[in-house]
């Protein structure tokens, strides 16, 4: 089994830092869009593959980009969370690295919940 880590493709807030990180749910740029089509040449997929994206609006359109005309399984956990998600409790997470509810996710791609390619992975915390 080959395992691949792809980042999602140039976003919103980081076009204008450090100001542009305080922007909630940042998707991607153009030039993110055209950086997500050029995956499909470098790193092609198959109907087999899976793809692990965290729940934010830059990572699902980095994996909705990549595999257009793929159906291959794509799984949104919180368990793949940005890069900045706060490993002390007293630190705080940026708003552009809050994720998308589940809701959010199924309103915005509905196309990849009709087809049925997306799957939401939730894990229950042990108290």
């Amino acid at each position: 089994m080959e395992l691949v880590f792809i980042r999602h493709r140039q976003g919103e807030h980081t076009l204008d830092l450090p100001k542009s990180i305080h922007t909630l749910y940042p998707a991607l740029t153009e030039e993110g869009i055209i950086q997500s089509k050029s995956l499909k040449e470098q790193f092609p997929l198959s109907e087999s593959d899976v793809i692990i994206t965290s729940p934010t609006r830059r990572t699902i359109q980095t994996a909705r980009i990549w595999s257009e005309g793929i159906t291959c399984m794509k799984i949104v956990s919180p368990l793949i969370s940005p890069r900045m998600f706060p490993q002390k409790s007293e630190w705080q997470t940026l708003p552009c690295d809050k994720t998308l509810s589940k809701e959010i996710i199924k309103e915005e791609f509905a196309d990849l919940y009709r087809r049925g390619t997306i799957k939401s992975m939730v894990v229950r915390r042990n108290k």
